[in-house]
C-alpha cells in the first residue's frame, strides 16, 4: 500500500530575513500547526532545541529546607598555581520571606554546595558580581559586600560605617547609602585624617 506524499513550499530566508532571531521564526514562518520547527534560508526544516533538567531534585534552603527560587547565577573561573582552571557556578537561592543563600556548583548545576545564608533582610534584592583576578565580589545593597576565592567567603572592605570628624572616643557616625568601588585612590584626594589613624578619602 502506498502512502500519499504531501509537499509544501516554504519561503527561503534571504536578505533582511537572515537576521531574524530563531525565537520569532516558529510563529512567523512555520507551517500551520507545526511546533518546535523552523525553516532555514535553504528551505530545510530545522528543530528548535528545548531545555532539559540539569539537577535531579530542586534546591531547598540549607537553613530551613524550604522551597527556593533562583535569584541570580554567575560563572566563576579561578586560575590555579599549576595553570589549570577551576570553574564554578555561583547561585543565589532565596525563600519567599526567609532565607537568602549563596551556593556553588562544580558540575554546571547538577549538584550544589551551601556557602552562607545572608538572612531574610536580603530577600528580594538583586545581587551584582564582579571578578578581579581570582576573587569574585558579591554585593546586593543590603549586607556588606563579600569576596569568594573558590573555597572560602570573606567580607570585602570595612564592616562598619566610616567615621567622620572628631577623634575617639567622641566620634559621630554617618548614616547614609554607600557605593562600593574598587580602585587606587591617590594621596592627593585625602580630605581628612583622625587621631586613631583612620583616613577619609574622596571617591
Amino acid at each position: 500500500m502506498s502512502y500519499p506524499i504531501q509537499t509544501q513550499v516554504f519561503s527561503v530566508f534571504l536578505g533582511t530575513q537572515e537576521g531574524i532571531h530563531s525565537v520569532a521564526l516558529p510563529a512567523i514562518y512555520s507551517s500551520s500547526g507545526s511546533r518546535n520547527l523552523w525553516i532555514d534560508k535553504l528551505g530545510r526544516a530545522k528543530k528548535i532545541p528545548g531545555y532539559s533538567k540539569q539537577n535531579s531534585s530542586a534546591v531547598t534552603t540549607n537553613t530551613g529546607s524550604a522551597a527556593t527560587r533562583l535569584r541570580a547565577l554567575r560563572a566563576y573561573r579561578k586560575t590555579d598555581s599549576d595553570g589549570t582552571f577551576t570553574r564554578q557556578l555561583i547561585g543565589v537561592f532565596e525563600a519567599a520571606s526567609s532565607e537568602y543563600e549563596l551556593w556553588y556548583s562544580t558540575n554546571d548545576g547538577a549538584a550544589w554546595t551551601f556557602i552562607i545564608d545572608l538572612g531574610s533582610g536580603s530577600v528580594g534584592s538583586i545581587p551584582d558580581f564582579s571578578q578581579v583576578d581570582n576573587t569574585l565580589f558579591f554585593a546586593n545593597g543590603v549586607v556588606a559586600p563579600r569576596a569568594w576565592n573558590g573555597s572560602a567567603l570573606s567580607t570585602a572592605g570595612p564592616s562598619a560605617n566610616r567615621k567622620w570628624g572628631g577623634s575617639p572616643p567622641s566620634v559621630e557616625w554617618i548614616g547614609a547609602f554607600h557605593r562600593w568601588s574598587l580602585g587606587k585612590v591617590p594621596n592627593s584626594h585625602r580630605v581628612g585624617q583622625h587621631g586613631d589613624g583612620t583616613v577619609e578619602r574622596q571617591l
